[in-house]
């Protein structure tokens, strides 16, 4: 048997049909025209504002900065129909031992209260301590008090719908983090309020842009991966 024998071959011989510089050149043009949309258009879709028509119940995350609580107080002077004004948060990381208020939810009531805010409308609720999906867990922990204020039944249902406050492009995460924690008997809407560093419209300029965009838009990938379902 010869040495070019078919039963020894390593290699074989095919032909590759490779495009052109001409169909390569308007394929090149798409690409970078399209990757250049969605970065004019990622910002925006991850500070989704979106409520829902008729929610009763209004969720701020209590680490947003003062100056996002005072239009949050804005909000609520323009749409006095919601029932309850819900706080969550996690323990302060910083001076925990020598301040009064040992966590963001119970900060971030007091200062709406000091905004005007009737403390009737307040309900304040700390999350829980945890290591990972801080959001979520703030989400079961309120569907846990509704629970409890017999504001939802056994099934989940009893509410109108909630919409979730937070600043910038982390609405579309925190929504989905509601959504997958009150199922799908509460319509759960996103308020994204503008209080960044940065400039929204060219957040690709600055460091700060890049880096919370960039964090997010991975963040909101993992929770879509991930669904409802935790460990």
């Amino acid at each position: 048997m010869g040495p070019h024998s078919s039963r020894f071959r390593l290699f074989r011989k095919r032909a590759l049909w490779l495009p052109t510089w001409r169909l390569c050149v308007p394929i090149l043009l798409a690409v970078v025209g399209l990757s250049g949309y969605a970065m004019l258009k990622l910002h925006g879709f991850l500070a989704v504002t979106k409520p829902v028509n008729g929610a009763e119940i209004l969720v701020v995350e209590g680490w947003m900065a003062d100056g996002a609580l005072e239009k949050v107080v804005e909000m609520l002077e323009a749409n006095p129909d919601y029932r309850y004004v819900c706080t969550t948060g996690i323990v302060i990381e910083r001076g925990f031992y020598i301040s009064e208020i040992k966590d963001y939810a119970t900060l971030c009531a007091r200062s709406l209260e000091a905004m005007g805010v009737e403390p009737k409308r307040l309900v304040i609720c700390p999350t829980p301590p945890v290591e990972r999906n801080r959001t979520y867990e703030s989400a079961v922990t309120l569907r846990d008090r509704f629970l409890a204020m017999g504001l939802l039944d056994g099934e989940g249902k009893g509410l109108t719908g909630i919409d979730v406050v937070s600043a910038g492009v982390h609405a579309r995460r925190t929504r989905l983090n509601f959504r997958h924690a009150f199922g799908p008997g509460v319509p759960v809407g996103a308020v994204s309020i503008d209080w960044v560093d940065y400039d929204p419209a060219r957040w690709w300029a600055s460091s700060a842009g890049v880096k919370q965009v960039v964090m997010e838009s991975v963040s909101l990938a993992f929770e879509w991966a991930e669904g409802p379902t935790r460990d």
